[in-house]
C-alpha cells in the first residue's frame, strides 16, 4: 500500500471546495485549489487503452517512474495546531500515466468539455491568484484508475502518528 497526501476538500474530491489550504507555500496554498480536488469527479475515459477508467492527479506520483498499478491510501493534513493527517480515499490499482497517455486523456477531456467545466468551477471559487488554466496536461492528470476502485472514506479519520513524518509519498 502506498500513501499519498492530497489537498483538503469538502466536496468529496469531486471538485475544488475553496477555503484555506494547509500550506501557503504549496500549489494549493498559493492558488486556492489543487488538481487532486477532482480525483473522484473526472468523467470516464471513453476511448483508448484506459476506456472505462478515470484520470486524476496525485502529487506524490509526479517524481516516480512508471510501475505496475498499486493500491493508494490518500490523506490530507489539516491546518489546526497540532496538525493532523486524516485518511480520505482509498484507490485500488492506481496506475501512473505516461506523458503520452496523460496528453491523450487531456485531449479527450477537452473535447468532451470537462476542461472547460474545471475552469468554470475555478472561476466560481475566485482563487487568490489567476492560475494559468488550462494548465499543462501533466500537471492535471498523472494517474488512472477504474471508477469502482476508488472509495471515499465516508468519515475521514485521523492517522495515528507513530513517529513517521508525513510526506508527499511514503511506503
Amino acid at each position: 500500500m502506498r500513501y499519498a497526501r492530497i489537498c483538503p476538500n469538502t466536496n468529496g474530491w469531486t471538485s475544488p471546495s475553496g477555503g484555506e489550504k494547509w500550506s501557503r507555500l504549496s500549489f494549493p496554498g498559493l492558488n486556492g485549489f489543487g488538481f487532486d480536488e477532482w480525483l473522484l469527479g473526472t468523467p470516464l475515459i471513453t476511448a483508448g487503452r484506459f476506456a472505462g477508467c478515470k484520470a486524476g492527479f496525485i502529487q506524490g506520483f509526479t517524481r516516480y517512474a512508471l510501475r505496475p498499478p498499486e493500491d493508494v491510501s490518500c490523506y490530507w493534513i489539516d491546518g489546526a495546531a497540532p496538525r493532523q493527517a486524516h485518511f480520505a480515499l482509498v484507490i485500488l490499482n492506481c496506475q501512473k500515466l505516461s506523458p503520452t497517455d496523460a496528453r491523450a486523456i487531456y485531449a479527450q477531456y477537452k473535447r468532451g468539455g470537462f476542461i472547460q467545466a474545471m475552469a468554470n468551477s475555478l472561476n466560481a471559487l475566485n482563487p487568490p491568484l489567476n492560475p494559468v488554466f488550462p494548465a499543462d496536461p501533466l500537471d492535471m492528470f498523472n494517474v488512472v484508475f477504474k471508477d469502482g476502485d476508488a472509495k471515499l472514506i465516508a468519515t475521514p479519520h485521523p492517522i495515528i502518528n507513530r513517529g513517521f513524518q508525513y510526506t508527499r509519498l511514503f511506503y
